[in-house]
């Protein structure tokens, strides 16, 4: 059972300069309108930081990133549009992966059964349209098929994109959920720093059909 969304983000891994992620940067290019003053700012030469709202955009070096917090519905988020509205302004900026997380929390009052569908490799495969996987679930599991720490899927789905789920427990039955979606191979194929932009519906709504697969019902 689903007991909320917690947030969503979108990662972009390459090379950046902190120093320009500032107010007036966002501003002057008309990616964030701010109606009022926006808290945690930091800008240096090594990272920034701005939250705003429910949302906080951040860069160092190696990494940019969107996140938005208390959202209803992953389908209206903010953070696709402001994030690819400022790597268009770096177009020149090399990106090496894209990645965009969905992070929710769930009552699991059968991880056993969960743990076994999730194993099933070809019905997994299927699923997810993928090539291979890789499962990993915690050890105390194998004492005890109702203590469920944790599980790890990795699921390749072409020679770029990738799928990573990882359920961790928080107490009793509730457990924490990041569903990540990955593309890389941005240096070779440059079209491909579009692709979380202009497949999001599907990326969405195979999260989605996840949930109600193998959470919805547990």
């Amino acid at each position: 059972m689903i007991l909320g969304n917690n947030f969503i983000s979108i990662i972009f891994l390459g090379h950046f300069n902190p120093s320009i992620l500032t107010r007036d940067f966002l501003e002057n290019n008309s990616i964030v309108h701010f109606q009022e003053e926006p808290s945690n700012i930091k800008a240096t030469a090594i990272s920034s930081n701005i939250e705003y709202k429910d949302a906080r955009i951040m860069m160092d070096l190696k990494l940019f990133g969107v996140f938005e917090k208390n959202i209803d519905d992953f389908s209206k988020n903010m953070v696709v549009g402001l994030a690819y509205d400022t790597i268009d302004l770096l177009a020149y900026t090399p990106l090496k992966t894209i990645g965009i997380n969905f992070n929710i929390n769930a009552k699991i009052l059968e991880p056993g059964r969960l743990a076994d569908s999730l194993s099933d490799k070809s019905q997994v495969l299927d699923f997810f349209n993928g090539q291979s996987y890789i499962i990993n679930i915690g050890k105390k599991f194998e004492e005890n098929r109702e203590d469920l720490d944790n599980i790890g899927l990795q699921l390749k789905i072409d020679s770029h994109s990738s799928i990573q789920v990882n359920i961790k427990r928080i107490k009793d039955h509730n457990y924490n959920i990041n569903y990540n979606f990955s593309t890389g191979g941005l240096l070779e194929k440059s079209g491909n720093r579009d692709y979380i932009r202009n497949n999001f519906k599907n990326i969405n709504d195979r999260f989605c059909a996840a949930c109600h697969e193998y959470f919805r019902d547990q």
